[in-house]
């Protein structure tokens, strides 16, 4: 039987990242589904849903 991985809170806040987005020229649907993955944390490897393992985002040319 596996053992359920659970990151701790420390390893979480550590490895939270920057990530930013030039909205120039994109679709606004896809580009809100992908920004809602990067706060989410869905693109890591160690992704919680009981716990806030989300990256932060910067969006520009947004108008």
């Amino acid at each position: 039987m596996t053992k359920t991985f659970l990151p701790s809170v420390k390893e979480v806040e550590t490895s939270r990242q920057w990530h930013h987005l030039d909205a120039n020229g994109q679709t606004l649907g896809r580009l809100a589904s992908k920004i809602a993955v990067l706060l989410m944390g869905k693109h890591k490897k160690t992704y919680t849903p009981n716990m806030d393992c989300g990256d932060f985002v910067v969006v520009t040319n947004a108008a």
